[in-house]
């Protein structure tokens, strides 16, 4: 508990000190609460700050507290974007979970290329416990059709030392009904493992949306989904703060 508490501690410290730099900074705060049959809920926080330190250099930090059935977590990471080639940029971040009595450490690339209409994101990230080892590649990719509507599609895989492969695809369209207001669409469906033991089962989640842009460079979005397994169904609801200073 005590490393627990050191580690978000010096995460406050770190954030405190952005927020009074000069540099232009990025703020996403983002508040969710999951429920699960028979009362049971979940809470997460996520904090993400974005250093912009030049036109082509910024810093990356984010933390998260996640109070489940199965316990409470607190995670961290620190990352940098940086260019590659020409309309390619590269994010490469370092993190650390602490949970009741497991660290895990988190290796997170992210490549994108981004054009004027569309953008790909090629992801890895590499999860490291006592416990177990993951590995999670995924490629992604936004299409804005017109100045209206846009396409987000996201295939993952997983690797679990425990559980073996298991396999997603995330879809959603936005669409811009006002000039300050989107409405959000989609789903996902993937498979998944009860245990190291079950078969692998399906997986699928309804899920929608509306963002509100109040001026430029200060976005809230409002999220809702309802994902239904063999074992339980889950309904989740989320904010999210988007703001540029």
């Amino acid at each position: 508990m005590h490393r627990k508490r050191l580690f978000f501690f010096l995460l406050c410290i770190f954030f405190a000190t952005a927020a009074l730099s000069a540099l232009p900074v990025r703020s996403i705060t983002t508040a969710e609460t999951d429920f699960y049959p028979y009362d049971e809920t979940a809470l997460r926080f996520e904090e993400a700050v974005i250093l912009q330190f030049d036109n082509s250099l910024s810093g990356v930090v984010k933390a998260e507290w996640e109070d489940s059935p199965n316990g409470t977590i607190i995670w961290g990471s620190l990352g940098i974007v940086f260019p590659l080639f020409t309309y390619a940029y590269n994010e490469t971040a370092y993190g650390l979970a602490v949970g009741e009595d497991t660290v895990e450490h988190i290796i997170l690339n992210n490549l994108y290329y981004e054009r004027d209409r569309y953008y790909l994101i090629f992801s890895t990230q590499l999860e490291l416990s006592e416990a177990q080892t993951t590995f999670m590649p995924s490629l992604g990719g936004k299409w804005r059709t017109s100045d209206k509507l846009a396409l987000w599609g996201k295939y993952s895989t997983a690797f679990d030392s425990d559980a073996g492969f298991d396999h997603s695809f995330w879809g959603e369209a936005s669409y811009n009904v006002v000039p300050k207001w989107t409405v959000i669409a989609g789903g996902t469906v993937g498979s998944y493992h009860a245990d190291a033991e079950s078969a692998s089962e399906l997986e699928y989640s309804f899920l929608g949306g509306l963002s509100f842009l109040p001026r430029d460079r200060c976005r809230f979005t409002y999220r809702f989904e309802y994902l239904t397994r063999q074992q339980y169904e889950k309904s989740s609801h989320s904010l999210v703060a988007d703001i540029q200073f």
